[in-house]
């Protein structure tokens, strides 16, 4: 093979796919259609994000449905009256016949003012030159269909019903009242193993990607189609004369992939609501926003930012980013991006963040003399900060002393970990399990470590995320949250990780699992009933029971050592506050009562104490309270950082804990007096949602 000579680039990036051979997966969605024409339905919907694959899927129906069917794909028509919109679909279906079917062009006067026509003209007509032929109608794009119009949009739809025409309809974003009868399927990300043959096969000949090169291609794109094929198309034209591509080029073609994309980008601007714009921009200026994303920062960014941007209309913003297929819902107020790629665009864009901004919400003027002569000093006190830092001994406490809404805490002899050393933590004996994020495959997976970081072991390996890990009170097993089964659903597995069993088996989300005392049953939270609500179930998946009531979100249920209660966060009051519940009667408490964010409860060892989450100090930091919400005190005291996720050693001498406060998300410990601080991960990768094994 002759590497000189020029080859025309097979990856397709400004249109849809038409080609079959270079048409990949979906032959479930695809057997999918053909089994419900099959049955009957008159109306299907594919519902999906931008450029995830909709259109070019229209292409294959006609090969896929054989002889059966007379497949009529039609593309958004922009008209502004009934019976002109049907004329040009008329038009359109009449282009799509074989050429050895005669048939008569349809005339705009026979369609004018009588929309009719179509129905009881064309369409009896068509149907007999087809001979017998079922005929389907597949309107792409139909959410853009009547423009600005909805009305005209409802009126073509129950037209084109009426008129026992059998529809098949693409569409973006949330499914309205309008489509409620149909029949949906939400259009993902290809599947693993059909992204990376849209990766090899059309460039096989030309091309030989090493296996580390698809791997990052696969942790970039998450499999989305659009996605893969501009970072191929840009590695093609980089790599084509050498004949090989290896990880570094992937990373490398990064910056000409964002131009590639433009076209996307300019698409989420136009369709995003100034506060999606807003959430955007701020995802883009978060600091260590790998993996995870947790709606309080991203909040609190925008408020030190001094944008005004209430958390409720942060919240709907990033709900629909969700529903826009961009974002990734995880859990109650968590996210991930649904494309790592895009993230790494908003976080290199370089202006593409600020201008959001700007464009939004201006900001207050500055004189550009002293700004220029601000940063340069405060990045100076910034680096001697830093190096007095690294320098300090491990073991002095971090100044700022002890703060909280009950004042300082002395030590008394209920005191966890009184009479422990503070300057030497225990041997590690302990495991800890915790979620690591596995930059090959792009999705997150469990993980054991001993409580000093060393002895790190795998525990799972999926296509999808596993995250959460919750231990059982002796040890012996570990409740997680998977999304193998196409939703988030409650597993359980042994603490070596062997016998992965599914518990909760619910089309719905559910999430935060933990054990009651004597292992018998499983407290979580889910959003079945159409809320976040708190359910207990038995520990082998039976008898799931909902206990709490409420219109706000309940969420995060963790069971007290002794049985009798039950800890979580409720939205009830107008903010996410720690609330406890006995477990007989159900009777409820709330614990905190304060305007920013408390979550994540943990129950000490002994059922003294509750660590948890707060907001209130424009930072997330882990407290400490008792079990009755008195004495109140920051733990980490650490205003640079936002802290996590809290979960107690089995002596309750120290906290373990997730903290972005070199950078990335490491799991740290910390003794319960503040001191003895120590990073276990130290990697470049991102590493959350610490258990420790009691």
């Amino acid at each position: 093979m002759n590497k000189g000579v020029p080859f025309a680039n097979p990856y397709v990036i400004d249109k849809p796919v038409v080609e079959a051979s270079y048409f990949y997966g979906r032959l479930d969605l695809l057997n999918w259609i053909g089994s419900s024409l099959d049955k009957g339905q008159p109306l299907l919907v594919v519902q999906g994000p931008h450029r995830i694959g909709k259109s070019s899927l229209l292409h294959r129906l006609a090969t896929h449905l054989g002889s059966k069917y007379m497949v009529f794909p039609v593309g958004e028509i922009a008209e502004s009256r009934l019976d002109l919109l049907l004329w040009q679909i008329a038009l359109a279906m009449t282009g799509s016949l074989p050429e050895e079917i005669v048939f008569e062009e349809p005339k705009g006067e026979d369609f004018e003012g009588q929309p009719s026509y179509f129905g009881e003209e064309f369409l009896p007509r068509l149907s007999k030159v087809m001979g017998g032929k079922s005929l389907l109608l597949a309107l792409d794009d139909f959410h853009l269909w009547g423009g600005d119009d909805p009305a005209l949009r409802a009126e073509l739809l129950s037209y084109l019903t009426s008129s026992k025409l059998t529809l098949l309809l693409t569409w973006e974003g949330p499914i309205g009242e309008m489509l409620s009868q149909a029949l949906v399927w939400r259009l993902g990300p290809l599947e693993r193993e059909e992204a990376r043959r849209l990766i090899t096969e059309p460039s096989a000949e030309i091309l030989d990607y090493d296996y580390e090169a698809q791997e990052r291609i696969l942790a970039l794109t998450s499999g989305h189609p659009y996605f893969v094929q501009l970072l191929c198309y840009a590695l093609f034209e980089r790599c084509a004369s050498k004949g090989w591509v290896l990880r570094q080029d992937v990373d490398e073609v990064v910056a000409e992939t964002m131009a590639l994309g433009e076209s996307y980008l300019e698409h989420l601007l136009a369709t995003s609501s100034p506060q999606e714009r807003l959430a955007l921009a701020a995802l883009g200026a978060m600091r260590g926003i790998h993996g995870l994303i947790l709606e309080e920062e991203v909040y609190y960014l925008l408020q030190r930012r001094r944008i005004s941007l209430s958390l409720e209309e942060l919240r709907a913003a990033l709900y629909r980013l969700a529903e826009q297929g961009l974002l990734v819902s995880m859990a109650p107020h968590i996210y991930r991006f649904q494309v790592e790629l895009v993230r790494v665009w908003l976080g290199q864009a370089g202006e593409f963040g600020p201008s959001l901004v700007r464009e939004v919400k201006p900001g207050r003027k500055r004189e550009p003399g002293l700004q220029r002569f601000i940063w340069p000093v405060a990045a100076a006190l910034l680096v001697i900060l830093l190096f007095l830092w690294s320098i300090r001994p491990r073991s002095q406490p971090p100044t700022g002393g002890e703060r909280g809404e009950g004042g300082p805490i002395s030590p008394t002899p209920t005191t966890l970990g009184a009479g422990v050393p503070p300057t030497q933590p225990p041997p590690a004996r302990h495991t800890i399990a915790y979620m690591f994020w596995e930059e090959e495959s792009g999705t997150w997976e469990i993980y054991l470590m001993a409580s000093d970081g060393s002895n790190r072991t795998r525990l799972t390996e999926n296509e999808v995320d596993d995250t959460w890990p919750s231990w059982s009170y002796d040890g012996r097993h570990l409740l997680f949250v998977s999304e193998r089964d196409g939703n988030k659903e409650i597993y359980l597995m042994n603490a070596d990780g062997s016998e992965q069993v599914n518990l909760s088996r619910n089309p719905a989300p559910d999430s935060s699992p933990s054990f009651s005392p004597d292992g018998r049953r499983i407290v979580f939270a889910s959003h079945r009933d159409g809320n976040w609500e708190i359910y207990i179930m038995d520990s082998d998946g039976s008898d799931q029971a909902r206990v709490t009531f409420n219109e706000e979100p309940d969420y995060a249920p963790v069971w007290s050592p002794d049985a009798t209660k039950i800890a979580f966060v409720s939205e009830r009051d107008g903010n996410e506050e720690i609330y406890v519940m006995e477990t007989e009667g159900w009777e409820e408490m709330r614990l905190t009562d304060n305007e920013a964010t408390d979550t994540s409860p943990a129950w000490s060892p002994d059922g003294i104490k509750i660590a948890f989450e707060s907001y209130r100090d424009d930072d997330m930091e882990i407290y400490i309270m008792y079990s009755d919400g008195s004495g109140q005190r920051n733990l980490t005291n650490d205003h640079t950082a936002d802290d996590h996720g809290p979960s107690w050693s089995p002596d309750g001498s120290q906290i373990v804990y997730f903290s972005n406060r070199e950078g990335n998300w490491d799991v740290y410990t910390i003794l319960v007096d503040g001191t003895g601080r120590v990073n276990l991960t130290e990697s470049a990768e991102a590493e959350q949602g610490p258990a420790w094994r009691p």
